[in-house]
Parts: structure tokens; sequence; C-alpha cells
């Protein structure tokens, strides 16, 4: 069951308020790739702001991740409550990123919504060189249970945060809206505002997507579904 809770000060949730409680983000320890010195995982991601039209203090936020030079994944949701906005003239017409570059921290705007995939809870926002460092997908349906895992988003609007779990169960079936949908099941703490947040397995690969939560456990989108999802809509992946 997918629970959505929309707060003040740019915030999205995407799991329950019990879910949410008494959460420690720890900084991973796994050995990585690094660009001077910074994970390079941590400039693959993006801060997402869709903003209120009348307070700009307000409004909505999830992660992203780059896919390629101008595309970014995340939350299906996350777009569909930005399109919302704008269609009842509420929203700005456009998403903002805020990313990390190795040096500081820069935004940008001009972010829009190319498709929704509505079944799967994805969404692909399309930003002509948008900056962001690319992400490799683990296109095998590797995935065992105890898989150690990484999420790395921006929880609670502390970005970028990185938080260690594991597989639960890679191919389970759990109900949403009466539909039966193959998902990772992972036990991660989640926090609002990491809806989108890609999940990296211990090659550094991207294993799947959080979209959701259902009481302590993390609900994820595979790669696999990620994949192809992009390769319909002319995205060339890693």
């Amino acid at each position: 069951m997918k629970l959505f809770f929309v707060v003040p000060f740019l915030f999205l949730m995407s799991c329950t308020q019990s879910s949410c409680i008494s959460v420690v983000i720890n900084q991973s320890k796994t050995d990585s790739a690094s660009k001077d010195g910074v994970d390079e995982r941590y400039l693959s991601v993006a801060r997402l702001l869709a903003r209120s039209k009348d307070d700009p203090e307000s409004g909505y936020a999830a992660t992203g991740f780059a896919v390629d030079k101008n595309h970014v994944l995340t939350a299906g949701h996350f777009c569909e409550s930005f399109v919302s906005a704008l269609l009842e003239n509420k929203g700005v017409d456009t998403i903002d990123a805020l990313y990390f570059d190795g040096e500081k921290f820069k935004r940008k705007d001009g972010y829009t919504v190319i498709r929704i995939d509505k079944v799967n809870d994805v969404c692909l926002l399309k930003r002509r060189w948008h900056s962001l460092s690319t992400v490799s997908f683990q296109k095998e349906d590797s995935v065992d249970v105890g898989d150690k895992i990484s999420v790395l988003g921006a929880p609670l609007g502390v970005f970028p945060s990185m938080a260690d779990g594991y597989v639960i169960q890679p191919n389970n079936r759990v109900y949403r809206n009466k539909q039966i949908l193959g998902t990772l099941m992972l036990a991660v703490n989640v926090y609002p505002g990491n809806s989108g947040s890609p999940i990296y397995d211990e090659n550094q690969k991207v294993v799947g997507m959080i979209t959701s939560a259902v009481g302590p456990i993390a609900i994820a989108v595979r790669a696999q579904v990620l994949v192809k999802f992009l390769e319909s809509c002319g995205v060339k992946v890693k």
C-alpha cells in the first residue's frame, strides 16, 4: 500500500509516520569509486523541488538520479503531484534540482516531466546538460536475500545522505491498489524525501529505486523495470 503525505518546507513523504520515527541515517562504509576524494555516487543524485506558486517555501520534494546527460529518474507520485499543482495553477512550471558537484552545492531549474509510469510509480524528467554524473544499472536480476545495499537521497531535506541496509525479499509480491506487483523489499531506514532514491549494491550498481514503504519495510522498483521503462522512452543506459 502506497502512503503519500505532503508537508510544508518541501518534504515529500512516502512512508507511514510510525515507520519514520527514531531512524538514523548512517554514512555508508562500503568502499566505492571516488572523484577527487568524493564518493561518485553523491555526484549522481539531486534533491528535486516542486515549489508552490503562492509560497516558494512550500511544495514537494523528492530524490532523483541521472540516467544520462539529459535525463533524471524519480518517483512517479512526485511528478503526479507536480502536474496536479500545475493544472490547478498552484505550482511553478518547472522542477528545481539541488546537487553537489564535488566542490559545492548548486541549483538548477528547468526540469520538465517527460513520462509517468503510474503502474510502477516511475517518472522521467528532462533537463539538457544537467551536470550530474550518470549511474550504472545492474541489468541482471541477480539480487539475493541478504545482499547489502545503500540508499542515497534527500531524507527530511538532509542532502546528500546515505543509509545502509539489506534485501529482505527480491521478487516478492505485494498488493497495491488491488494489483500484484513484483518489487524489491528492503530492510533500510527511509524518510520523507527518499522517494526516487537510487539503491546501490556493493558493486556501485543501481539495483532499484525507492517508491514507498509498508511499516518499517522500504518498497522499491527493480532495476530491470527501470531499464525497460527508460528504453521505452528512448533513453540508453549504462
